[in-house]
């Protein structure tokens, strides 16, 4: 492939040199080939020969004649050689360049590990590459100038063409990706250090201890245990070596820093020693590496922003703006082709189709159109798009994702079509795996996503809806839509802000919305019975939020405060009371329980279609999370979330060096002796992490065993027991596994397939697969090793407290193995104490208690999200999670449960993680009487008993 590139430069930049290069190649085949004439000639004339071949004088003469043409075709070889030699100076300075787009290709290529869609084929990724060279090549005077200008020409337009075809959020990472290979190809120098803190956290050697001065900063800058553990590890690093000094120095500063609006912006520079004031490349990428190093540990929500400022210096200033700006007319006029088929991708609900439709109509071209799904709508496409093939029209293929078994056939037909150069074939379909890898590697993907906003959404379902139907009687019908409206664009937007606006990405759709629609009209007609007026109070709103809340959008649900969620919002907006003029369509309360109704925006005094359109236009663009229900930290959580997931998605685009055979080489210096042995590349890159790995982990953990009769019969005993014993050989494979690979490469044995994949998965900070031995959240292997080395120490501690295992200051029920059965045990302990039956007790959860009783437990390590735990109580937070005191759990009858205020109680869920995918159990907490409790779950409120911010 690296050939094949650095012909198409050649023959673009330097055609000249080209054409001589590919002229003595020609020639020293034909050279060759009459040398072994030649030698044929005179093994055939020696063969011959009888006699005394001294006094043969024709095969004299032949070996005269022979050494004459010898002689000829060796000073032609002698002088193309000469000549190849000025050749190959000029392929050397293009040759970096042929390397650099090999290794672009195989970015695209390990993007298919990223998302199911993200397949590129090397015809495509060659056909970018000619047009860049035909339409698009520079033509400056100076060869090495207009080699320069052809680099950043080439990345900047393959960096466009391809971030089409991806998810907006994605376009950060395909430029990172690139952006790294075009600084190599300039010789721009990244820090590897630098670069690995950002990728996985881990600095040059093993995790330094927390000095003092850390922790100073850490107090005076408010930093949570997972920013004071990497600002430690960060100031090891070279570039920060004066990076404690000027914080505490400054601190100030570097406060106002945290709480800008846009801080990557603002960092100081002037402690840095090194060039990074200047203009040059070099200086700006080195300051913006080191401002996304430190947005990563002190403002993570900006990390996305801080890779946007890198990937701007590297491939251009707008280039990221553009990418997100899709013309569809233009890039069917200028980028469509007759051989490659538009398939058009969008998230379930979503028809773009309408844009072909238009863009026929304005071309006033002819456009056929079918919905897949069917054998006889396949037969009527298949003949269509061989008639248009051949008159030059355009075809339209919808919903093909509807009919995998035809999507096959079509990959083999499209390879086998010779269409008109004016013909065009648009395929729409959902985003799903069954597309086939064979049409993927066919077409050219554009990846189409609705506009985010609840202004946006309403605008969606208002245009959906016909004026006449809105406006029809009776006169509530208008006010009854708009209501329905603003509960689907909740709903819907929610999902944007998973897990706290709902735990999993429900699919709510336009479906749902139609079949609401159709659930009001006809409740609607039933009351109204023919009558033009229908009073608010009349409205049977019960069936209609039953009807919606259980079958419709309820029927999606799966998590009981998620169903407590979506029936707060029902009842919210679907009620008399939604029909008053001051009535609050967004959150009242937004900091710390204060009122904000001045704020908040209100239902219009409108009565119909019109009105209502005016009003949604009306609405501002700068929406913030309190229009949802949630907090106003929702937003820096939301851009938190997608720092730390385009990080891991870089992780797993990373090419791996081979695991097999490859190693590095050393030339060594003029006048030195040759390196006694050469290292597997792997094993340079893996060396320093199995040391650090093996280093941080302990050699082994204390198993909890019996020391008495009666432990058998300790539910905590049990528990305990299989905890330590899992940690204990989970921590013997890890330590085997590592040990190994750090034996193989220093021996430089052979590796066996298993170990070549093991070796692939560490190189991508990858957890292996047969060390899952316990769910967690995202996170590289580098942090699931300080994650590790953290609940066996934890573990070492609770297995000490032998036989109660009740720690006075709490057990960190997150670092379990298995939470859920710590709880199990907890409740039948105290089921046998109290001698009563498991399914009746309750967990109440005693905030900041930690006094000792039979029936309770201290549990630390716990997080709230959506409240904070403030004199005795929840009250809501303005931080994303806070972080609560040793707090002990209890289990209470129903006898002691009428004790207590109920109406002081909140029953919350308790996950295992910021996922919430697991759900471990309920907990009734004390809350404030101020907030209703519909608001703490709009806010999002949750216990959670592992937090990466908290260990890692």
């Amino acid at each position: 492939m690296e050939n094949q590139c650095l012909n198409k430069i050649m023959a673009s930049q330097r055609p000249d040199v080209e054409r001589k290069r590919v002229g003595l190649i020609q020639a020293q085949g034909d050279l060759a080939v009459k040398l072994r004439r030649l030698e044929k000639t005179l093994l055939t004339v020696l063969s011959a020969s009888s006699g005394n071949i001294l006094e043969d004088d024709r095969l004299l003469n032949t070996l005269e004649q022979l050494k004459v043409e010898s002689s000829e075709i060796k000073s032609a070889t002698a002088e193309n050689e000469k000549i190849m030699e000025v050749v190959n100076e000029t392929l050397d300075v293009y040759s970096p360049l042929a390397t650099a787009m090999r290794l672009t290709y195989f970015v695209l290529e390990q993007l298919s590990f990223v998302h199911f869609l993200y397949h590129f084929s090397l015809d495509a990724f060659l056909h970018v590459f000619d047009r860049v060279l035909k339409y698009k090549c520079p033509t400056h005077q100076d060869p090495r100038q207009r080699l320069q200008l052809l680099t950043e020409v080439l990345f900047r337009e393959v960096f466009l063409w391809f971030s089409r075809s991806l998810s907006q959020e994605d376009h950060v990472l395909l430029g990172f990706r690139l952006s790294l290979n075009y600084l190599s190809l300039m010789k721009v120098v990244v820090d590897e250090n630098v670069k690995r803190f950002i990728l996985t956290g881990s600095g040059p050697g093993a995790a330094p201890t927390i000095t003092d001065e850390i922790h100073q900063i850490s107090k005076s800058l408010n930093l949570d245990p997972s920013q004071t553990r990497a600002l430690s590890i960060l100031c090891t690093i070279p570039p920060f070596d004066a990076l404690k000094t000027h914080i505490i120095s400054h601190t100030k500063v570097w406060q106002d820093l945290i709480d800008a609006t846009f801080p990557e912006q603002n960092i100081p520079m002037d402690w840095v020693s090194g060039g990074v004031s200047g203009s040059d490349m070099q200086s700006l990428i080195a300051g913006a590496i080191i401002r996304l190093a430190i947005v990563k540990v002190l403002r993570p929500d900006r990390v996305v922003s801080a890779t946007r400022a890198l990937v701007s210096i590297a491939l251009g200033d707008q280039v990221l703006i553009e990418a997100s700006q899709l013309d569809f007319k233009t890039l069917v006029k200028e980028e469509g082709e007759c051989t490659r088929p538009f398939l058009i991708a969008a998230e379930q609900g979503q028809d773009f189709s309408y844009k072909v439709e238009q863009l026929a109509n304005q071309t006033n071209t002819s456009l056929r159109s079918f919905a897949m799904g069917t054998e006889e709508a396949a037969e009527q496409a298949e003949k269509a798009i061989i008639q248009a093939s051949k008159s030059g029209t355009w075809v339209m293929l919808k919903n093909i994702h509807l009919d995998s078994n035809y999507l096959s056939q079509l990959s083999k037909n499209l390879i086998r079509l010779k269409p008109h150069e004016r013909f065009v074939l648009f395929l729409t379909s959902e985003v799903s795996p069954k597309l086939p890898v064979p049409l993927l590697h066919l077409c050219r993907l554009l990846m189409f996503e609705k506009p985010i906003g609840v202004k946006a959404n309403l605008l969606r379902t208002l245009t959906d809806i016909d004026a006449s139907r809105m406006d029809s009687y009776p006169t509530e019908r208008p006010k009854v839509y708009f209501l329905m409206a603003w509960l689907h664009a909740v709903v819907q937007e929610r999902i944007r802000y998973k897990p706290i606006g709902w735990t999993k990405g429900f699919e709510f759709g336009e479906s749902d919305r139609t079949a609401a629609l159709d659930v009001v009209d006809r409740w609607l007609a039933l009351k109204a019975a023919g009558r033009q007026h229908l009073g608010p109070d009349r409205i049977p709103w019960q069936a209609i939020r039953t009807l919606i809340g259980q079958s419709i959008y309820g029927g999606r649900v799966d998590n009981e405060y998620d169903q407590i969620l979506l029936d707060s919002f029902l009842s919210r907006f679907l009620q008399p009371g939604a029909f008053g003029a001051n009535f609050p369509l967004s959150s009242p309360t937004t900091v710390e329980g204060s009122s904000k109704e001045e704020a908040a925006i209100k239902m219009p005094n409108a009565s119909s279609y019109v009105d209502f359109v005016t009003f949604v236009r009306n609405l501002p663009d700068n929406e913030d999370p309190t229009w949802l229900g949630l907090p106003l930290f929702a937003e820096r959580m939301l851009l938190t979330w997608r720092g730390e997931n385009m990080i891991g998605k870089i992780l797993k685009s990373q090419s791996t060096p081979d695991a097999a055979s490859g190693s590095s080489k050393t030339t060594p210096a003029k006048g030195t002796a040759a390196p006694q042995q050469t290292k597997a590349v792997w094993f340079i890159t893996l060396q320093p992490m199995l040391s650090q790995y093996l280093q941080s982990l302990p050699k082994s953990v204390t198993v909890a065993t019996a020391s008495g009769k009666n432990d058998s019969a300790n539910p905590m005993f049990r528990c305990f027991a299989r905890e330590s014993t899992a940690f204990s050989e989970l921590l013997r494979i890890t330590r085997s596994r590592f040990e190994t690979l750090q034996e193989i490469g220093t021996k430089q044995a052979n590796t066996t397939a298993p170990q070549r994949e093991l070796i692939a998965t560490i190189i991508k900070q990858s957890v292996p697969k047969e060390m899952r031995r316990y769910v967690f959240a995202e996170m590289s292997l580098s942090e699931w090793i300080v994650d590790l080395n953290e609940r066996l120490q934890s573990m070492e501690n609770v297995v000490k407290a032998a036989p109660s295992f009740r720690k006075s200051e709490g057990v960190w029920v997150g670092g379990l193995m298995a939470p859920e059965a710590w709880a199990t045990a907890t409740r039948q302990n105290v089921a046998q104490t109290k001698k009563v039956s498991v399914g009746d007790l309750e967990m109440v959860m005693d905030m900041g208690d930690t006094t000792a009783a039979p029936d309770a437990f201290t549990v630390k390590g716990l997080v709230m999200e959506g409240a904070k735990f403030e004199n005795g109580h929840l009250v809501p937070a303005t931080t994303i999670s806070c972080p609560l005191p040793p707090s002990r759990i209890r289990w209470i009858t129903p006898q002691e449960a009428h004790q207590l205020h109920t109406e002081d109680m909140l029953r919350i869920p308790v996950y295992l993680n910021n996922s919430r995918k697991e759900l471990v159990f309920s907990c009734l907490v004390a809350a404030s009487k101020d907030v209703p409790q519909s608001t703490w779950f709009q806010r999002g409120i949750a216990l959670i008993l592992w937090d990466k911010k908290a260990v890692i």
